[in-house]
């Protein structure tokens, strides 16, 4: 047995008392969906540990809410993200994750921790509109691709300049994407909260253009000319078919992706 606040307490009843304490810390979420990746079998393991760590401390599970615990990886936090912009995201993946906030080995201490003093980030995205209808906005970017094997030619305009050049794609990348695969192509790491976005060319002929940094402020207007249909896909999710003359515009959104950090 021990005391607590001069209360003698048996030891049958620790277990108890130390759910009650963790249960009042996490009282500012009732509620929590918890998703895993169907295809990833150490995902679904997990899945089940994390709904029991919320159901000891009393959160109830919902499709409807206040937390969302994506497992499996930076694609299972896109895809939660976007299905469900507005709310709180933590994400379990792999040490290859740059958006997870915790990996397989880690997530009891990182969540417990983000629970009891982290804070929501958000996280700015990007609009777009491809001839003239909206599109999803991205977390990552905009990615433009051939699907064949010929050159796109572009035709981009920001801000009162212009650019005319050829290459095998282009991508318009915010600060969360700026790492990833906009990096691999060239382009620079921005910093969150940099109030830029940056346009970067996929293997451009000759190098006549390899990235431009944007003042978020600042649209961008792309014109799209190929001999072969191309494609437009949102963070790795979403694809838009995109044939000759097309005209993609790219702009700072009002939506903000968030998520719970420690």
């Amino acid at each position: 047995m021990f005391r607590v606040g001069g209360k003698i307490v048996f030891r049958a009843e620790r277990k108890q008392l130390k759910i009650l304490v963790e249960f009042i810390r996490v009282m500012k979420f009732s509620s929590v969906l918890v998703a895993a990746n169907p295809k990833k079998p150490r995902a679904l393991e997990l899945e089940k540990q994390v709904e029991n760590f919320f159901l000891e401390r009393g959160v109830k599970l919902s499709r409807e809410a206040e937390l969302i615990v994506a497992i499996g990886g930076d694609g299972t936090v896109l895809y939660k993200t976007h299905n469900n912009l507005g709310v709180p995201v933590f994400g379990i993946g792999s040490k290859r994750s740059f958006i997870c906030q915790a990996i397989g080995d880690n997530w009891r201490e990182k969540l417990t921790s983000a629970l009891e003093k982290g804070k929501i980030e958000e996280k700015g995205m990007l609009d777009g509109q491809l001839n003239k209808r909206e599109i999803e906005p991205c977390l990552n970017e905009y990615c433009v691709r051939s699907t064949g094997h010929r050159l796109l030619r572009f035709k981009l305009r920001v801000g009162g300049k212009e650019f005319e050049f050829r290459a095998d794609g282009i991508i318009f990348s915010t600060p969360t994407g700026s790492t990833a695969y906009a990096y691999s192509a060239g382009g620079k790491e921005l910093k969150e909260g940099s109030g830029n976005y940056e346009i970067v060319a996929i293997a451009p002929y000759r190098r006549t253009f390899e990235y431009e940094i944007v003042d978020e402020k600042i649209e961008s207007e792309l014109e799209i000319e190929c001999e072969q249909d191309a494609m437009l896909v949102v963070d790795g999710l979403f694809e838009h078919a995109v044939k000759n003359g097309s005209v993609l515009k790219v702009n700072k959104s009002k939506e903000k992706a968030k998520f719970l950090k420690a």
